[in-house]
């Protein structure tokens, strides 16, 4: 294994018989006896797992050192065996560590380490084969007994391959046509996608290595490889040939047909396992080098794509889709902050049935709001229902409905401002994550975290600038105490009938806008004309009737208040064409201006005028009924009675609650 394990001794002694036991393992120990030789070490070297003997209550300072320890370490997990009965909460808090972190035995603590040195090595070794093939059972059987103490021996703590033989060439063509079938083959109809990959990661099988025979009857093993090589070309080859056909055999390797051959008969067993070892090893680098190539490219293309969004909702959407296909797992979530809790902003993969929206965790409670707080990232392999904290509460049960082990997580931060968590569990292929895994979701959330930044900060900049515009003419209308509150009234009724009819949130949000902003246009028009009680002249109308294109040309020099530009224009347009300011009829007007236009003659009927007080509502509704089909949308007028309707059946049960309370 190329990661030590570092232990550290808190109180400076090093238990020998501890380092003894865990070095039988044949694992790559570090053991320190102090804290400032911890965080030397963790700034250096990049461990497997560290480990931390606690035999009583660390002080703040060594909690510090610690947690300085686990931020130089952030994928190795961290493990502390205490065998006094300590309370670990406050340990496990401030190093932002879960309770299947602390261990109470060597047993735990060797189980611990097992698994999670499983879970690094090459998981696809025991999906590898290493295919054997002669036409002498008597040779084949020996080879098994050569090779498969060895294969044990060298690959017990990652999964040993898997040996299979062949009697003759074309036993052996057979067999590998079925491997590449079973790794090509889709799955079978009828079955969810998830299931689907789950079935295809489970059913492939991969060819490491085929040791042939050369002399063989009708095909002779260069023949046979030749063949193989077509078919499986990223597997190691190897030839068995006798001293008289050593010519073949280097005009073989020379052509690139064969990386290696044995001469027969085998006097040393133990080194011809151990070059079998060795060209197992070399597929299994060759594969690994693929995997970060292939990594290296899905990830650039990603960052790529990533700086072309416009959207937050667009951001993790894209980030949530890659996630899961790049990491092979079935339900992948982002939460993001809000007034103290996480939220989810993006999913895939959780049950219908979840009421997502109303799921809140607490920053600093839970798996997720722990590794906001900390920074930290999480994943965790083992199936231990332990792993949750507190199982009891409502924070954790909430979390456990849309997450279960294995898991990862990840902070969404930039430089010290905490944003989010993505939260990855359901594998695929059943199988743990690894830290090259781990490594690359912190890629991505360090990414994602750069745009959601961005996206926030451009949406700040342009709630800013909205805020401006909308205080200049609410200012403009508050002068006249006649229009005062008008425009608030106007986006009150607008987004009143827009969900009225079902349209969906961001067309609400974006019609609410141009309500508010739908007179803009009148800071260009003498105020005379604007705050005149009376009816307006032909030759003081005409300047009137220019302020919808004044108010979008003015919108139309904001880019992210553009799209208004051509509903502010056209809201005081009729269905009969006789509107202005250009006259258009009908679906000419778009949705949201015809939804504005019934807001705001609504507001025109039920405001005092200097020349009439306010319409009531019976004769306001019965005038809005004439005019439908007519000058306004009828579709719309409706929405409105309905809004106004169920308005007045809410402001009537609170009167009602009102005098029932005072009577009460």
């Amino acid at each position: 294994m190329d990661w030590p394990i570092l232990v550290i001794w808190l109180d400076g002694r090093a238990d020998s018989e501890l380092l003894d036991l865990l070095s039988s393992k044949g694992w790559a120990l570090e053991s320190v006896s102090s804290l400032q030789q911890a965080q030397h070490r963790a700034s250096r070297v990049e461990y497997l797992a560290v480990v931390v003997e606690v035999s009583q209550a660390p002080d703040p300072e060594q909690l510090e050192a610690l947690f300085r320890v686990r931020k130089l370490q952030p994928l190795a997990p961290v493990f502390l065996l205490s065998s006094t009965e300590l309370d670990p909460s406050q340990i496990l808090a401030k190093l932002g560590l879960d309770s299947a972190s602390w261990v109470e035995s060597t047993g735990e603590l060797q189980q611990a380490l097992s698994d999670v040195l499983k879970a690094e090595c090459d998981q696809g070794l025991t999906d590898t084969v290493i295919l054997c093939v002669d036409d002498d059972p008597d040779f084949l059987l020996s080879m098994q007994q050569w090779l498969e103490p060895r294969l044990s021996e060298c690959f017990s703590d990652r999964g040993r391959p898997q040996l299979e033989f062949a009697s003759s060439p074309a036993q052996a063509l057979e067999f590998v046509a079925e491997m590449c079938r079973q790794t090509l083959d889709s799955p079978a109809d009828g079955q969810s996608p998830a299931q689907e990959q789950r079935d295809q990661y489970g059913q492939a099988r991969q060819l490491g290595l085929i040791l042939t025979d050369q002399k063989m009857p009708k095909t002779t093993g260069t023949e046979l490889l030749t063949q193989v090589k077509a078919m499986a070309p990223k597997a190691c080859r190897a030839l068995l040939t006798g001293h008289a056909g050593l010519d073949s055999a280097v005009t073989a390797i020379n052509k690139q047909l064969v990386d290696r051959y044995f001469t027969k008969p085998i006097t040393d067993h133990v080194d011809f396992a151990n070059g079998i070892v060795h060209l197992l090893n070399e597929y299994l680098l060759g594969e690994r080098q693929d995997w970060y190539i292939a990594r290296l490219r899905a990830q650039y293309e990603f960052a790529r794509n990533l700086s072309t969004q416009n959207e937050l909702r667009d951001v993790l959407d894209l980030t949530v889709s890659f996630i899961a296909e790049n990491l092979h797992c079935d339900r992948v979530s982002i939460m993001l902050i809000e007034d103290a809790y996480l939220v989810v902003k993006a999913h895939r993969g959780l049950p219908e049935h979840l009421d997502v929206e109303n799921i809140r965790i607490p920053v600093g409670q839970g798996v997720a709001g722990n590794v906001f707080q900390s920074g930290l990232p999480n994943y965790r392999n083992d199936r231990n229902p332990n792993y949750w904290q507190e199982d009891d509460s409502p924070v954790e049960c909430s979390f456990r409905v849309f997450a279960s082990l294995p898991l990862m997580l990840a902070p969404l931060r930039l430089h010290d401002m905490p944003l989010g968590v993505i939260n990855v569990t359901e594998r695929l292929d059943d199988k743990p994550f690894t830290r090259d895994e781990a490594a690359l979701l912190a890629y991505i959330a360090d990414t994602v975290s750069i745009a959601i930044n961005n996206q926030l900060s451009r949406r700040d900049l342009e709630n800013l600038y909205y805020q401006t515009i909308t205080s200049l003419a609410l200012a403009m209308e508050s002068k006249d105490p006649y229009t005062a509150g008008h425009s608030q009234r106007v986006h009150e009724y607008a987004v009143g009938i827009a969900r009225q009819l079902g349209l969906s949130a961001k067309d609400v949000e974006q019609i609410g806008r141009a309500a508010l902003l739908h007179d803009l246009g009148k800071i260009g028009v003498p105020e005379h004309i604007v705050d005149k009680p009376g009816p307006l002249t032909e030759q003081e109308f005409e300047p009137m009737a220019r302020h919808p294109a004044e108010g979008a040309r003015i919108i139309e020099a904001l880019s992210f208040l553009k799209q208004l530009a051509p509903v502010i224009r056209t809201h005081h347009e009729r269905l009969d064409g006789q509107g202005y300011p250009d006259h258009i009829k009908a679906d000419q007007i778009p949705l949201a201006a015809r939804i504005i236009a019934v807001a705001d003659t609504v507001d025109a009927m039920t405001s005092d005028r200097p020349y009439r007080k306010a319409l009531p509502a019976e004769q306001m509704l019965a005038e809005l009924e004439k005019v439908s089909s007519s000058q306004l949308d009828a579709q719309c007028v409706q929405a409105f009675i309905a809004f106004w309707q169920d308005r007045q059946e809410q402001e009537n049960a609170k009167t009602e609650a009102l005098a029932q309370a005072s009577t009460d």
